[in-house]
């Protein structure tokens, strides 16, 4: 998450009450993104046409890797931070100080911005669509590297009106941190970091994490020949499913000392050396759909569901169901409130929720999925009536496949309710083995796959795709379940073979 020093909240009241009754909503899509703002439609327009070109000069930099999300990628730009503050996210019970964020899920992924924070608004959003595309690509990196990749490539400048680009330039704040650092991390400090750490969610030592971890990344792309090949070789190890720690042990080396003085030289150039980028036409220039004012019913979906993303539940809840209060006939809020308790494991509060949003609104892809989620839950409680609930389960699908079909959590959907029938799992599999591969980060289409693989009796294909979600799933739930499908596994493996 990009840390920009901000001003403290003026009123906590603020925060208590998240919503822009005098706010006009924008929404408008680019090739690739979908763009809500609280500013002027050419705004959103600026910020579409910046972020299509940031994403082609990834795709230029690292060729071959996914670049399509298997999800709708929100870009939320708020015009000032009175209206950022309500859905700034939070460590504990404290708002964290920083001008944007972006998160990921099974649904949508968001990015969100103050923009009133420019020059740096821009930066922030390279930063964090640079975290959505590193886990898309390679899945779950060492933070050090997420957060070193993100502020490397949150320098990216277009020039020439968007004809041509510079990525890696020196970053000011992060030479100023580390040039008044009375004490710099060691390698294997930094690389104990992670999300839970205080030393990430607190003030200058989060900053002097940020600005190690991008010395280091800046060195592995652009310290010289010698490390050209450092950082593809420890990204491909990671893909392979070698841990994080082991990972740097392999492509770096145990001698931390020296590569600490190597970064450290590296950062202390007068010079620092940048990549420079050409493109064939204007992608900046590309056109975007017009601009269409939503109405705050529609608005309030998208701001409830970002909340609820970041963690906060209740906060989101109690803005989901105000909105729904004022307008009761509003599809797009009530799906979002009953997504938001589907995902907290209410089902009976989610699935009557879906189900009422559907009657208004059938084309809602999304409360589609979810609702037929809803059924397959039911059905396992439902005894000796599961099977018809699992069949209303696929016929709440199909609409939702044929709005999408491409769209990778209704294709997971539909893998689930094949993988709990009966005789489904081989159909389940020829489904999920497509997920897996489009979208390698995905470690529950994975461990989705490893048990319908299972249920087939494929154990050494089980093995493949269980064993190196044990070391390297960032989830300890999934972990948990790839552990004990393995113990399944083994225990039906040795009754084959017992005589």
């Amino acid at each position: 998450m990009r840390r920009i020093a901000a001003s403290l909240i003026v009123s906590l009241l603020l925060l208590a009450c998240p919503t822009s009754a005098f706010a006009t909503w924008t929404r408008l899509s680019s090739e690739h993104f979908v763009f809500i703002g609280d500013v002027p439609e050419r705004d959103l327009k600026h910020v579409a046409g910046r972020l299509e070109l940031f994403r082609d000069a990834i795709a230029r930099i690292f060729p071959g890797r996914a670049l399509s999300s298997p999800v709708p990628t929100v870009v939320i730009v708020f015009r000032d931070e009175r209206s950022f503050a309500p859905f700034r996210p939070y460590f504990g019970n404290r708002p964290l100080p920083v001008a944007g964020f972006a998160t990921s899920s099974i649904d949508t992924n968001y990015i969100a911005v103050n923009a009133a924070q420019e020059p740096h608004a821009s930066a922030i959003i390279f930063h964090e669509y640079a975290h959505l595309f590193f886990g898309q690509a390679f899945g779950t990196v060492p933070l050090w590297l997420n957060e070193g990749l993100a502020e490397f490539f949150a320098t990216f400048e277009p020039r020439q009106g968007g004809a041509s680009a510079v990525v890696g330039l020196a970053g000011e704040d992060n030479l100023r941190v580390l040039k008044s650092a009375s004490r710099l991390f060691t390698l294997r400090e930094l690389a104990a970091i992670d999300h839970e750490s205080p030393v990430y969610n607190d003030g200058e030592r989060r900053d002097l994490f940020y600005a190690q971890s991008w010395a280091l990344v800046h060195y592995l792309l652009l310290g010289g020949q010698e490390t050209a090949d450092r950082l593809p070789q420890l990204l491909a190890q990671i893909v392979d499913g070698v841990s994080g720690a082991e990972a740097v042990t392999r492509v770096l080396g145990d001698d931390t000392t020296a590569l600490a003085l190597s970064v450290s030289r590296h950062a202390s150039r007068k010079a620092l050396p940048a990549m420079r980028l050409t493109f064939e036409q204007n992608i900046a220039a590309r056109p975007t759909s017009p601009g269409e004012v939503l109405a705050d019913p529609d608005a309030a979906s998208y701001l409830g569901d970002a909340l609820a993303h970041i963690g906060r539940i209740d906060a989101a809840r109690a803005y989901l169901t105000a909105a729904v209060d004022r307008v009761d006939t509003t599809p797009r809020a009530i799906a979002s409130l009953g997504l938001l308790e589907m995902r907290e494991g209410r089902v009976d509060a989610g699935g009557p929720l879906l189900e009422r949003a559907l009657r208004l609104l059938p084309t809602l892809p999304a409360a589609q999925r979810w609702y037929a989620r809803a059924l397959l839950q039911m059905a396992d409680r439902a005894g000796v009536d599961g099977p018809a609930f699992r069949a209303r389960a696929r016929l709440a699908l199909a609409p939702a496949l044929e709005l999408e079909p491409a769209y990778a959590p209704s294709i997971a959907a539909l893998a689930r309710a094949e993988l709990d029938a009966a005789g489904g799992a081989s159909t389940a599999a020829v489904f999920l083995e497509i997920l897996v591969e489009r979208t390698p980060e995905r470690d529950d289409y994975r461990l989705m796959l490893g048990e319908a693989l299972v249920a087939q009796g494929d154990y050494k294909g089980a093995s493949a795709q269980l064993g190196p979600l044990l070391a390297r799933a960032s989830n300890p739930g999934t972990r948990t379940a790839a552990r004990v499908l393995l113990a399944r596994m083994a225990v039906a493996h040795a009754a084959t073979r017992d005589p």
